[in-house]
């Protein structure tokens, strides 16, 4: 078996002369192994690596004979596969070790062929074994044509893109990576790009680099200092490349996040704050208050927060009778005092509309609570010169101390808003702190809430009918019309106050829904009555709309739909609207009525008199009715009263519109009506509001009364 070329190389040559024509091998053994071997052998000697000595095999390599190669230079024949550069005799051979690397050999031809050369010392020179090898010339091409590719496309790419060979120095950036640093590329290359990281991130960047060379890929926020000053906000994406016989290097890509998170803070901090008034908004209260609910519940920190709920009393007048940019100007003058009246530390926020809360921290007890409560409440309230205007501000106040009960953010608000709500039913103008009995009356309104919306779900409320007559004749004949009135007889409760449940249902939604079952229950029933007993059926029927609906886009389509179905006429329908409802928008108000005008609806304005339309605009609206709100009616013996019903009963004379009186119940109050020439009236007087069955009952006997 031939000695391995290991063996060979220990074997000391008495190697010729460069130049010699002859091939010398005195040692027989090496001489017998090398021939026969079918890699080509050559011995190299000298700074140039001198072919010195081949085998037969030279021919496959150089593409020659061995004879042909004494004397010639292998370091003008061998290149580096990935640059195509010459190699220098270092990177070829070693005193002291054998060297293996993939190299490219130019041919006698001129034709190039990839190679893996092995060199081991020998004597004065070496012994070099070049093998054609196609897999790793495979590699090689492979290898060259993907730096090829790479570096074509990250040169391109708008993303920053680096590589390292080995360790932290970087051996390639492209132009986008130096964009973001503000230098040219060359800067970065080697360790110097570290240098170019804010200050602050050079070491956290240093470690995250050194866990990716240990084979753990990372991806981090960081900053780039450019020369002229500037701070750019980067996310730097790093993965481990191990290569055969170098050392661990990785590729990255930088990306310049700095407008990005510009954008994404400048929406955090439209989510959470009022553009009015610039204070957190009712989601950034929730999320302050979440955060010191979790502090509180740690071993060394008390409880000591409160959270102050305050709702301006009747700021809907202000904007009423001032206008909205007024009402703006209140709310934003009311938000600096409260900013001005708490201490350091504590959170102001405005929920919306003309509703704030204040968040306390160190709150020792109930007392202290009173007193910050009192201080807050006398800063906000003070009068206010608005438009030329000076307006008295009062407001009602919840105040709620965090407690054990208190499980979420919302539980706290939701208590405080139940202490707001107390203090307004105690005469507004004041503050309640929040106890057990407004936990109970909370609970007890939000399981009503939850009631009505299975009613409303079930279809559970009825529709009761209250005659309106005519004073004429009030006691023979079918009415002039019915005004339909919701019912809801609870299954535990027992008869609940429409004045309570609709306020509940307005608040929380549910509104447009109970409208709807009332507006078709009541025309069905109407035009099914029409049907059946023919003039002895009310010619119209009378419902309550809410602010709410009026401001809808499709309320005058839903109604055009209502009476599609059920098949009532326009003309027998009614809609009434309070005059506060009416005065909210007047100009969607004269919208509304003028399309329902179209579809052949009357408008009733109902409660006039209590409100603040000008004569102007009630002679534009257009509106067919018009209802004395019964306040007038407990009083009309009194002269002031007879003379606002007496005014009334003119106006509608005057501007061709019908008058009702209602809440009429004494026979005294129907004589002085008619002494006032009030032509129509409904009260308990004349009725209770009946069921349907109730009424049918009236229709079929006459209308006896």
């Amino acid at each position: 078996m031939p000695a391995p070329i290991d063996s060979a190389a220990r074997v000391l040559l008495p190697l010729p002369r460069a130049g010699t024509s002859t091939l010398a091998v005195p040692d027989a053994a090496f001489a017998a192994w090398a021939l026969a071997e079918p890699d080509c052998l050559v011995v190299a000697t000298g700074a140039c690596l001198t072919v010195a000595w081949a085998n037969h095999a030279t021919a496959g390599i150089f593409g020659c004979d061995e004879r042909e190669l004494l004397g010639r230079s292998l370091l003008g024949a061998l290149a580096c596969p990935s640059t195509g550069e010459r190699l220098e005799r270092e990177e070829l051979v070693d005193v002291h070790r054998a060297v293996v690397r993939d190299v490219v050999v130019t041919r006698c031809d001129g034709q190039q062929l990839r190679s893996v050369l092995r060199s081991f010392p020998v004597g004065e020179g070496w012994v070099v074994r070049l093998a054609a090898d196609a897999s790793a010339a495979g590699v090689a091409d492979d290898l060259h044509l993907s730096r090829e590719r790479f570096q074509a496309v990250s040169d391109r790419a708008p993303v920053g893109i680096c590589s390292s060979e080995a360790g932290l120095r970087l051996a390639y950036v492209n132009d986008a990576f130096a964009e973001v640093f503000g230098v040219q590329p060359d800067v970065l290359l080697g360790t110097r790009w570290l240098l170019q990281l804010h200050p602050a991130d050079q070491v956290v960047v240093g470690d995250a680099v050194v866990a990716v060379l240990a084979g753990t890929a990372c991806d981090l926020a960081a900053r780039v200092l450019r020369p002229s000053g500037e701070v750019r906000s980067v996310q730097l994406r790093l993965v481990p490349v191990r290569t055969e016989r170098r050392a661990a290097g990785f590729v990255g890509t930088l990306e310049d996040v700095t407008e990005r998170l510009s954008y994404e803070q400048t929406l955090a901090y439209q989510a959470s704050h009022d553009p009015l008034t610039g204070m957190l908004n009712r989601r950034g209260l929730l999320q302050a208050l979440s955060v010191s609910m979790a502090r509180a519940s740690l071993p060394s920190k008390p409880a000591g927060t409160a959270v102050l709920f305050l709702d301006l009393d009747d700021f809907k007048v202000v904007n009423d009778s001032l206008g909205h940019e007024a009402g703006d100007h209140l709310l934003i003058e009311v938000a600096r005092r409260l900013s001005a009246s708490v201490r350091a530390g504590d959170v102001v926020s405005r929920f919306g509309g003309d509703e704030f809360a204040v968040l306390c921290q160190g709150i020792r007890d109930d007392e202290h609570a009173s007193e910050v409560a009192a201080r807050v409440l006398e800063a906000a309230t003070r009068t206010v010169e608005v438009a030329g205007t000076v307006v008295s501000v009062s407001g009602s106040l919840g105040v709620v101390l965090l407690s054990a009960d208190h499980l979420e953010a919302e539980d706290v608000l939701r208590d405080a808003d139940a202490a707001m709500y107390q203090a307004k039913a105690a005469g507004k103008d004041r503050f309640v702190l929040f106890d057990e009995a407004a936990r109970e009356r909370y609970r007890r309104r939000h399981q009503l809430v939850m009631d009505l919306r299975v009613a409303l779900e079930r279809g559970d409320l009825h529709v009761a009918y209250q005659p309106v007559v005519r004073l004429a004749s009030p006691v023979s004949g079918a009415p002039y019309a019915v005004e339909a009135l919701v019912r809801w007889d609870h299954p535990v409760r027992g008869m609940v106050s429409p004045q309570e449940f609709v306020a509940l249902a307005e608040e929380n939604g549910l509104i447009a829904a109970l409208s709807a079952q009332v507006l078709r229950a009541a025309c069905r029933q109407t035009a099914e009555w029409q049907q059946a007993y023919g003039s002895l059926a009310p010619s119209r029927v009378c419902v309550n709309v809410s602010p709410l609906q009026l401001r809808h886009v499709n309320f005058v389509q839903e109604v055009a739909g209502v009476l599609r179905e059920t098949g009532l006429p326009g003309s027998s329908l009614t809609l009434e609207l309070t005059e506060s409802a009416v005065m909210e928008d007047p100009t969607i108000a004269a919208a509304s009525f003028a399309a329902l005008r179209e579809l052949g609806v009357r408008v009733a304005i109902d409660d006039f008199g209590t409100g603040y339309s000008s004569l102007a605009l009630l002679r534009t609206l257009p509106v067919d009715l018009l209802k004395v709100d019964r306040s007038f009616l407990a009083e009309i013996e009194e002269e002031g009263a007879a003379r606002v019903v007496a005014a009334v009963v003119g106006l509608g004379e005057a501007l061709g519109l019908e008058v009702v009186a209602e809440g009429v119940e004494t026979a005294d109050q129907v004589a002085e009506l008619e002494r006032l020439g009030c032509p129509m009236a409904q009260g308990y007087l004349f009725s209770r509001p009946l069921s349907v069955h109730q009424l049918q009952e009236r229709m079929e006997k006459g209308w006896p009364w």
